[in-house]
């Protein structure tokens, strides 16, 4: 009996550990966490539903290199459920995902890139250069008529 609840053990053990070893950064979102993905090389995180998951979320991923921030023109209202995709300076595809909430941080390489943001039959694109140290900031509008750029 004794041998077979240290076998049990060891085997919860082994399936456990490596799980909490593998368990991504994430940011606090009420009883929800907005947990960072990688896409390739390029990790990132959607989120910011709530000013607490917004604060987690800066303290945590506030030194990544972009933050691209997704609000209505109109009265400042936060969009989520953007469809973003991120190009390279050879125009290769480096990141594409929808939000989950108003915000995205990615942690990019130096370099220049092309943002595409489409949301309700809009799109609005902008360029970045991303430096060493520092984080760009893209604010992306969305109006009922037609996108801000």
């Amino acid at each position: 009996m004794t041998n077979r609840l240290s076998l049990l053990t060891l085997a919860s053990l082994t399936i456990a550990v490596p799980a909490m070893a593998a368990e991504p950064a994430t940011a606090a979102r009420g009883d929800v966490l907005a947990v960072q993905e990688s896409a390739g090389d390029v990790r990132f995180v959607t989120g910011g539903i709530g000013s607490t998951e917004r604060e987690a979320m800066s303290e945590r991923f506030g030194d990544w290199p972009l933050k691209i921030v997704n609000a209505q023109r109109d009265d400042s209202a936060y969009v989520s459920g953007v469809a973003v995709t991120l190009r390279d300076a050879d125009g290769a595809t480096v990141l594409e995902t929808t939000t989950e909430g108003p915000w995205l941080f990615a942690d990019l390489q130096p370099g220049r890139y092309a943002i595409e943001a489409r949301f309700d039959d809009q799109t609005v694109e902008r360029s970045i250069t991303v430096d060493d140290g520092g984080q760009q900031r893209a604010v992306m509008t969305w109006t009922g008529d037609k996108p801000s750029s």
